[in-house]
């Protein structure tokens, strides 16, 4: 494997387009291009992005492998872009309304001490009730 020195006039020629880059995008950033603007945006950052992966980071004088691992990674991007972009594309409702409440039935649900009964019960008027009615508790007593 051999190693490509690249001159140092190569990277400042890149950093000085990054830059000329970086203030084209806050230019357009000011214009009014209407529904265009994000696509001039996402346009500059990617030249940008291409240029930092191309010279900086040595792409450019990459082995076969190397080329090939990124274009397989830029082919999952876009079909991750591709199913995100079907799921927002197609979707019938633009409204999202928040799920009907659920009300579960409230006997279900209440707070119960260890006896049984719930806080602040009268014990002495639920074993009277429980002793009127002979249930299986009206033997016991209570302390």
């Amino acid at each position: 494997m051999s190693h490509v020195v690249i001159p140092t006039s190569t990277y400042a020629r890149t950093f000085r387009a990054l830059i000329a880059f970086t203030g084209l995008t806050i230019l357009v950033a000011f214009i009014d291009l209407g529904a265009w603007n994000p696509v001039v945006a996402l346009a500059i950052a990617a030249t940008k992005a291409s240029l930092v992966g191309l010279y900086f980071m040595g792409l450019r004088w990459a082995d076969r492998l190397t080329r090939v691992g990124l274009v397989v990674s830029l082919a999952a991007v876009v079909v991750l872009f591709a199913g995100v972009l079907n799921d927002d594309l197609t979707r019938t409702t633009r409204t999202y309304l928040p799920a009907e409440e659920i009300r579960p039935q409230e006997r279900l649900f209440r707070v119960r001490g260890l006896d049984g009964l719930a806080p602040g019960t009268d014990r002495r008027a639920v074993d009277r009730e429980r002793g009127a009615s002979g249930g299986p508790d009206a033997s016991e007593k209570s302390p």
